[in-house]
């Protein structure tokens, strides 16, 4: 308005100018002709006196009643560049923000969009304005949309707010990029779940060690207060000393197996690693497990040593122990009159341990989980007593050793596999 009048103003000031400037010159060239007459009448003198004294003293006037417009009219100026700055900047800021920032009306056509938006959303052209946005946003908000990004599938967070837009009501829309957030957030809940199933499997083992150690210990106590208690024959006596020494060996076994898993969860297993003979593992093994198969049925372990003998680079004791937990698993559930099969292979650098029996296989649904801590699979018309823990420090045992431990089903029972480094 200020500016608008200044110009009407402005336009009058001009022609006044013009015309006093006119009228200063006319009245000099007046002056030199009149100078030029030997005499002129006192009220001419007057009269181009008072017009040359009008003609100095009006552009003065003019300055003096224009000057406070000028300095508010150079003010405006100043604080509209300043403006036009500011608001360039934020512009600059919006369009070079690495987050999406979208403006789309209530009927969800877009009416503004800076260039990290195009990222997550694909528009079909590059005049955007006025297309319909691919998802359906309501005020107050959030969506959380998936994008594809040089090749990678990620995740995006998009928070609706209100907003104006050139004078109207709008949603602005804020997109945010959380594929590492929702990463972390899969790994903490994953962390939770193990913790969880940690917790529970707890539980289950304190109540399966509860039982394992009172069995044990119980029948040492009643066969030791029999004997206290009672006088028997050496025949009875015998055999009482006998079923307290095999009490006292399952007691030690439960025990350094709960010792052993302590010790592979907090990664403090110790290694003896050296060149080491298969066959020697194996023959080692089979002297370990010759008791209990006495105790079967016509159970038959069938292994030809090999010829030439392989080596491998190992710990004996610890891949003794692993083949001894095997071996004793497959006579356990091994049907009488059935044959048990050591085979060894060697492949590229390793050497491939496999023991196939003929028992009931491996439910299905337990394939995947035998070797994890305190699990027990349910065998069904199969009564067995463990804890749970031997599978689970083969693996942290083989584990140790870079090596590998699976197993399979087979038509007629299951097959476990170790698979451990060549000795170069």
């Amino acid at each position: 308005m200020i500016e608008s009048k200044f110009f009407k103003k402005n336009q009058t000031a001009k022609f006044l100018s013009i015309t006093i400037l006119a009228i200063f010159l006319g009245e000099s060239i007046i002056m030199v002709l009149i100078n030029s007459l030997p005499q002129i009448p006192f009220y001419v003198q007057i009269f181009l006196d008072a017009s040359l004294l009008v003609a100095i003293t009006f552009p003065v006037t003019f300055i003096l009643l224009y000057s406070p417009l000028f300095k508010e009219v150079n003010k405006r100026k100043i604080a509209e560049e300043k403006l036009q700055l500011s608001q360039t900047s934020f512009l600059n800021l919006v369009e070079n923000n690495k987050n999406g920032i979208l403006v789309v009306d209530f009927k969800n056509r877009i009416k503004f969009a800076n260039t990290s938006s195009k990222n997550f959303f694909k528009f079909s052209t590059n005049d955007i304005e006025d297309e319909t946005l691919s998802l359906s946003v309501v005020e107050d908000n959030n969506y959380e949309i998936e994008y594809s990004f040089n090749g990678e599938l990620r995740t995006a967070e998009v928070v609706v707010s209100n907003t104006k837009w050139k004078n109207e009501r709008a949603l602005l829309l804020t997109v945010y990029d959380i594929t590492e957030r929702k990463q972390d957030e899969l790994l903490l809940q994953k962390a939770y779940d193990d913790l969880k199933l940690m917790d529970e499997m707890k539980d289950d083992l304190i109540e399966t060690i509860s039982h394992e150690l009172r069995t044990p210990l119980t029948s040492i106590l009643g066969y030791s207060e029999a004997l206290v208690d009672y006088e028997v024959d050496d025949k009875t006596l015998k055999k009482f000393a006998k079923n307290i020494l095999d009490e006292a060996e399952r007691l030690s076994i439960l025990i350094n197996n709960v010792l052993d898993v302590s010790t592979l969860s907090l990664g403090k297993l110790q290694l003896e690693l050296e060149k080491t003979s298969v066959n020697q593992i194996i023959q080692r093994s089979l002297k370990s497990v010759s008791g209990i198969l006495q105790v079967k049925e016509n159970i038959q372990i069938e292994f030809n040593e090999l010829s030439p003998d392989l080596f491998v680079s190992a710990d004996e004791e610890k891949i003794v122990q692993v083949i001894v937990n095997l071996l004793s698993n497959a006579i356990k559930f091994a049907p009488i009159n059935s044959l048990i099969e050591i085979m060894v292979q060697s492949l590229d650098e390793s050497v491939t341990i496999s023991i196939k029996d003929q028992g009931p296989g491996i439910p299905v649904e337990s394939i995947d989980k035998i070797f994890d801590k305190f699990f027990r699979a349910d065998f069904k018309n199969y009564a067995y007593e463990g804890s749970g823990l031997g599978l689970t420090i083969a693996k942290g045992i083989v584990d140790s050793h870079h090596g590998r431990i699976w197993a399979e089903n087979h038509k007629n029972g299951a097959i476990f596999y170790v698979s451990i480094s060549l000795f170069k």
